[in-house]
Order: structure tokens, then sequence, then C-alpha cells
């Protein structure tokens, strides 16, 4: 046991229930892919399906120091326009360029429209119903048995809270190199539970206009 793991209890009941194992991607249901971005910090991905109830991880990457496109071509490579992206609540900040992030993603993939109040990208929650959102849903997750899975893993068991002997109490989760990965799944249920399939997807709402592809 890691001391002061944040996910404890829901991954001693993930592994008590064999629930890393092979997963076949449906092909009829598009490919979800919820990122954490990131330049000098990781960038996370995390590739899922809804299956009925079930929440299939099928693919994770993360890297660091690399160009947007270098991701792009990740998702593409992997699941072409068979992939839809979800963007987190800062995604329409501008950048250098004058232009958004938001934007230059749509110009090269497929980005789901989820929250008008955040301009189509995922809405912004507070730390504690974040975590919330991941505890309650953790149950459905499923998880192939690849390696890029078994390092999603390895962060998610590391993600932590630091005692803090002074007070004799944890501190809020840190953030770190295992933290990314998290920041990825609870977009994951940000949009699952704000403006996502309720568990049986088959297609992502898109702003109008937007490249689809």
């Amino acid at each position: 046991k890691v001391q002061g793991q944040v996910l404890f209890d829901e991954l001693d009941r993930f592994d008590s229930e064999n629930r890393l194992h092979h997963i076949p991607r449906e092909m009829g249901l598009p490919i979800h892919v919820f990122t954490d971005i990131g330049y000098s910090d990781n960038t996370s991905l995390i590739f899922a399906q809804f299956v009925g109830n079930n929440i299939n991880i099928l693919n994770y990457y993360e890297n660091s120091r690399c160009s947007v496109d270098d991701y792009i071509a990740v998702i593409n490579k992997l699941y072409g326009e068979n992939a839809i992206v979800h963007l987190p609540h800062d995604a329409s900040k501008a950048e250098s360029t004058g232009e958004t992030v938001r934007q230059y993603w749509e110009k090269r993939c497929r980005v789901s429209y989820d929250a008008p109040n955040f301009q189509g990208n995922l809405p912004r929650l507070s730390n504690e119903e974040y975590l919330n959102r991941v505890k309650v849903g953790f149950s459905r997750i499923h998880i192939d048995d690849n390696e890029s899975n078994r390092t999603l893993l390895d962060h998610l068991r590391m993600y932590r809270r630091k005692w803090i002997e002074g007070l004799s109490m944890f501190s809020d989760p840190i953030h770190d190199i295992h933290s990314h990965a998290f920041d990825a799944l609870k977009y994951l249920f940000t949009w699952e539970g704000s403006s996502g399939p309720q568990h049986n997807a088959v297609t992502a709402r898109y702003k109008s206009g937007i490249r689809r592809g």
C-alpha cells in the first residue's frame, strides 16, 4: 500500500474483480479521448469506449515537451476518425498566435462540443467534485491488459496525499508526475456525468461548422 493513496479502496476492488483483462474494441462505437494537456508537464491521453454500463479503457499515452501535432498524430494513428477528443475547461485560452487551443485542435481532429458555458470544453468542477465522480464511477472501469495501460495503473496507484507530521493529517492530493493520469481520468467522469452518454454513447455532439474528420 502507498501511504496516502487516493484511490486505495477503488483499486483494491478493481484488482479483486480482475478488471484488468483483454478487452476487444467495439467497432460500432466511437473512441473517446480524454486529455490533460501540458508541455513541460506530461500530457496524458486516455482512450475509452462506453459499452453498456462499462467504461472500457483501451489505451493510455503520455509524453512531455511535444507539440500538439505530435499528440494528434498519435490519436489519428491509433483510431483515426473514430476518435472523439474532449478538451479540458481551459482549452479556450488564447496562445501567442491568437488562436485558442481548442481552435487548433478543431482544425486537425474531431473535437466534441461539451459544455456551452465553457465554450464547448468540459466544465470546471471543484477538486472535491472531480474526486467524488472518479470514486463513484470507478467500479465501472475495465482496463485492457497492455503495456500502456499498466503505466496508467501505476500512476493511479501512486496518486497520493502527503502526510503532514506537524498537523497529523494528509494534504490535498500531490501534483506530480502521477497526477496527470488522474486528471485525464477525472475529465472522463466529468464528461460522462455532465454532458456525456449516460452509459451508452454512439455519438457526441458537435458545434456546427467545425471539422468532423
